[in-house]
């Protein structure tokens, strides 16, 4: 009788274990009671699948935990670098407070979708494996996902939730943002709706899914940019959306655009190891009066809200890093992976990531002060590239881990064996700089179309002996794609190793810290009227000129140059709302230093995005549409006798006390006495021809 008694209880045994197995875990379950919900504070446990992304003590990105130890997230908020910096938070619902609850862990792996298009935002999803399992407890929960049958109507209600930027400025999403969990309901749009709203600015592709009001008013930038979108089932929460980019905030005919998270039901499941998510089927009712959508938007857009598709942005609202995937994300080969993989983890270590996203134009250096001729710290301008040749010394700027950008008047092919690039340094040849990088060139290639003359086209890229690391002090800037537009007035910054006084005069000493200073965009109108006589000379050498290749900035009464820089260095503005920096111009010319109604002249970078991509090898720069808000004063500009320019300022050394190195006429091409330059280079080519070039 013994061995049917154990038989009977090992079966039984079985047949309850093989039904545990069978059964999935909870999830999209509340512990706190359903309540109304628009727009407010959450209250902890409401949302317990909520993740926020740290680094250095900032939230800057949101989630979602979708078992023990996955968090979804959009592709557009991680890059490989921030698996080494990136901490994830849960169990919260206001930042920066003591909580029993909270539970803080780091990252193991980072997997993001293979055909993220950085571009487009399609395909805009990631996980996040954590370093560790967290347990389950009241406030820690994972959310259901949506099965690939899951359909959601025009009109479905969902709702948003995220440390998101608070305030009334909804027309350029700006705000500070929120220490406390938001939550907002917002109904979903569907596709054809989408799609004519933002026919004229964006492609809403299968993979996305939209929602917002008409009229605007509630939107996810009350949330941040990988937080969930979620629709209730029952008693569980299923997890619709992911936040992924909208034009605005809160804007009339401009719904927030998400990731559709059914799309990638068989992806997640073969990412995800462990137990897996669990999917859920979410069937709407009724009929989906989006499928008899007519598009007619005549007389109810708002044709500014909608024109220019590039205004798009990421809903990252954190002021510490928002993160606007519009640099373009790069594919490696295998081997690349495999020798990066070697270099950061030795290839004995626990965290491994599956692609490498780069990010353009973040800095670990604080901006929050005012900036304007002083030195820079260490880590505030990390693409920041000093170089010397056998007989002159300039500034660049690093756009990929082997490239530089800098002028064509800095370098000829002759310096290629003879120039040292220096990296992640703020005072250069100081020897207790830890973070410092040197490299050689191995090739130099300037604009073929460069006339030293006119300065048109002083524009020149670098290829360094070997990559460099990216770490917290050396860092690739984002440049200004060809759609870019830097109003009159706009804020801008200059960095660069300043000349001082001494130096200018040819004393020859040593460069001092690394000098930044804040000057305005002078429009084209107003620049080319200040400096009439110079283009007007230039244009009797060369008729062909185009002076959209210019860019100029500086203040109408002086007092502030980019002569506190170097040649080459970069001209800077920052994305509305984000820690992202875009290089608008390279330090090109100038008439003296500070000079009113002199601004420097810089070249135009979002001019040349085809040439760069063209040129550049290897791991390709991050471009960025920098649009500027609101109408160009310059468009309405007129030129009068009052605004003309100053005669020419004299090439003695100035001893005033900027650092100038405009005024020095070592790397800059000026256009004083232009008029005797351009007949001696006519009578040169009439003599002997095109090869003295």
């Amino acid at each position: 009788m013994a061995f049917p008694k154990l038989t009977g209880f090992v079966l039984l045994t079985l047949l309850l274990y093989s039904g545990c197995q069978s059964q999935p875990f909870e999830c999209g379950r509340l512990a706190t009671n359903t309540r109304i919900i628009g727009g407010l504070d959450a209250n902890l446990g409401t949302w317990p699948w909520q993740a926020s992304l740290h680094q250095n003590g900032f939230s800057f990105c949101g989630g979602s935990l979708i078992n023990n130890q996955w968090v979804l997230t959009a592709a557009h908020c991680v890059t490989w670098y921030d698996l080494f910096i990136t901490e994830v938070q849960l169990g919260i619902v206001e930042l920066d407070v003591t909580s029993p609850h909270r539970v803080n862990v780091k990252l193991a792996q980072i997997i993001c979708h293979p055909e993220y298009d950085s571009r487009t935002f399609n395909n805009d999803i990631c996980l996040l494996r954590l370093s560790k399992p967290v347990k389950f407890t009241k406030y820690i929960q994972p959310i259901c996902l949506p099965s690939e049958t899951s359909d959601f109507h025009d009109g479905d209600k969902a709702w948003v939730t995220g440390f998101g930027v608070t305030g009334k400025k909804r027309t350029t999403a700006t705000g500070s943002s929120s220490n406390k969990l938001k939550e907002v309901d917002v109904p979903i749009v569907g596709r054809k709706r989408c799609t004519c709203y933002y026919k004229r600015s964006a492609l809403i592709t299968d993979n996305m899914i939209c929602a917002g009001y008409f009229r605007g008013g509630k939107d996810a930038c009350q949330g941040d940019s990988g937080g969930p979108l979620m629709i209730k089932k029952g008693g569980n929460w299923i997890q619709a959306g992911i936040v992924s980019m909208g034009e605005g905030c809160a804007l009339p005919l401009t719904p927030g655009v998400y990731t559709r998270v059914s799309n990638y039901e068989s992806w997640i499941k073969d990412m995800v190891t462990g137990t897996k998510p669990r999917f859920l089927t979410f069937t709407p009712s009724g009929s989906d009066k989006d499928s008899s959508y007519f598009c007619n938007l005549d007389g109810l857009v708002d044709e500014k809200a909608l024109a220019g598709g590039e205004n798009l942005s990421p809903f990252n609202h954190s002021l510490a890093f928002s993160i606007l995937t519009t640099c373009l994300h790069v594919f490696f080969g295998k081997e690349y992976i495999f020798d990066m993989y070697e270099r950061f983890l030795h290839l004995d270590s626990p965290f491994v990531f599956s692609r490498f996203f780069p990010v353009c134009g973040k800095a670990a250096g604080s901006k929050s002060r005012i900036i304007g001729g002083q030195d820079a710290q260490l880590g505030d301008w990390p693409w920041q590239v000093y170089f010397t040749t056998s007989y002159s010394s300039c500034g660049g700027s690093l756009i990929s881990n082997e490239w530089v950008l800098t002028a064509a008047h800095c370098i000829s092919r002759d310096d290629l064996n003879y120039t040292k690039v220096q990296l992640g340094v703020v005072q250069p040849d100081s020897v207790s700089n830890s973070t410092k990088v040197t490299r050689r060139l191995s090739e130099i290639i300037c604009h073929p179309e460069y006339d030293s003359l006119t300065s048109e086209n002083d524009i020149c890229l670098l290829k360094l002996s070997a990559p460099v690391d990216f770490t917290p002090y050396i860092q690739p800037i984002c440049l200004a794609s060809e759609n870019s537009t830097f109003h009159d007035g706009l804020a801008s910054w200059v960095t660069g190793f300043g000349v001082t006084e001494t130096r200018r005069i040819g004393l020859g000493l040593n460069p001092s810290s690394l000098q930044e200073v804040q000057v305005p965009i002078v429009g084209n109108n107003r620049c080319m009227c200040y400096y009439s006589e110079t283009f007007m000379n230039a244009l009797l050498f060369n008729p062909n000129l185009n002076t959209n290749n210019y860019l100029c900035a500086g203040f109408k009464e002086g007092g502030k140059d980019s002569c506190q820089g170097d040649s080459g260095g970069p001209l800077m503005v920052q994305l509305q709302n984000s820690s992202q920096w875009v290089q608008a111009g390279i330090v090109s010319f100038g008439e003296g230093c500070a000079v009113p109604m002199k601004p420097g002249v810089y070249t135009r970078v979002s001019q040349y995005q085809s040439w760069i991509n063209d040129t550049v090898t290897g791991m390709e720069p991050g471009f960025v549409t920098f649009t500027s808000p609101g109408i160009d004063s310059d468009l309405s500009f007129t030129c009068t006798t009052t605004t003309s320019a100053p005669a020419p300022h004299t090439t003695t050394p100035s001893m005033t006390t900027d650092d100038s190195i405009f005024g020095s006429g070592e790397t800059l091409s000026h256009f004083t006495h232009f008029v005797g330059i351009a007949v001696l280079a006519l009578f040169l080519q009439f003599l002997v021809g095109g090869a003295w070039k």
